[in-house]
């Protein structure tokens, strides 16, 4: 599993073993491999969006030295936007990382808009949830 920073000029490698997940970064600049971090299996969701890696069921911030792990879902990831992340079982705020709400049944794909449209998809039926919140004051 592959993700390009093309801001960074960076390729995130994802590479899933039978028991452990480790996370490489190519700079492309001069190709330059280092291992950014190894944990246990779990799911293959790989993917980015707003600079930040979402692997498993880790929330990656590239850019943090040290400790990159910004956040750990108790399930695997599905997908983010600016505002929403959803795991195969619940949808979080991105900002607080507060569960908002549960998911009707267990999520194989899903996809998050910030306009708080929310689709998910299992083996048998998609399912449409619309994530209303009360303006900030």
């Amino acid at each position: 599993m592959i993700v390009y920073d093309k801001k960074q000029n960076v390729l995130y490698v994802g590479q899933e073993g039978t028991s452990d997940h480790a996370l490489y970064a190519v700079r492309l600049s001069d190709w330059h491999v280092s291992e950014l971090l190894s944990f246990p299996g779990g799911d293959d969701a790989f993917f980015m969006n707003g600079g930040e890696i979402f692997y498993g069921k880790a929330r990656i911030n590239p850019a943090q030295p040290g400790a990159l792990v910004a956040a750990e879902f108790p399930e695997p990831l599905r997908a983010a936007s600016g505002q929403y992340i959803i795991t195969s079982r619940a949808i979080y705020n991105r900002a607080t990382e507060t569960k908002i709400a549960d998911l009707s049944s267990e999520a194989l794909l899903a996809t998050a808009g910030d306009d708080g449209m929310i689709f998910t998809y299992r083996k048998v039926a998609t399912d449409h949830y619309l994530i209303k919140q009360k303006p900030s004051r």
